[in-house]
């Protein structure tokens, strides 16, 4: 594998610019490369997108494509995911802290850098600035700023269609 997706690369298509309808081509290639060993994603991608939103287009999709797409975090996963864990709550605020660890860009993250893969999200990383406290506050922790912190590399959807010269037909 060389890619392993955030949540945000099924969702933010399926609402517009690669819509089902629209750009099945988008969806094809997702299939393909995924059985080419090429891109991946986890399985709580998969929940988070089965759990959270209704039934559309892409929940279908998700669904069919469950097996083999969504991978199971595996130890070192687990043992990657302590360590960001502990960076995570040494420098976010706590509430950022305790909302980022609850949901799947954690464990994208943690995948990566395990596997040696690249995340791709359609996140923005953010300036960040320290509080009085020393801790990184706003809205939220994004998942481009993890990345660097982490050493894991990350790009956007657009970029990895780029760098896998995917072209419509």
């Amino acid at each position: 594998m060389k890619y392993c997706l955030d949540a945000n690369v099924f969702i933010e298509p399926s609402k517009g610019w690669y819509a089902f309808d629209i750009a099945p081509s988008f969806w094809e290639a997702l299939v393909r490369w995924n059985q080419d060993g090429i891109v991946c994603s986890v399985l709580p991608v998969y929940d988070e997108i089965v759990n959270h939103k209704e039934d559309d287009a892409l929940v279908r999709w998700v669904k069919q494509h469950r097996h083999g797409f969504f991978l199971s975090p595996d130890e070192e996963t687990w043992i990657t995911f302590r360590g960001l864990a502990d960076l995570v709550n040494n420098v976010y605020e706590n509430h950022l802290a305790e909302s980022f660890l609850g949901c799947a860009d954690p464990i994208v993250i943690a995948y990566a850098k395990a596997n040696r893969l690249i995340v791709v999200t359609e996140e923005k990383k953010r300036t960040e600035e320290l509080n009085t406290n020393g801790k990184v506050g706003g809205k939220r922790i994004k998942i481009p700023n993890v990345c660097e912190r982490m050493g894991v590399p990350w790009i956007s959807t657009i970029d990895m269609l780029r760098d896998l010269r995917f072209r419509f037909g």
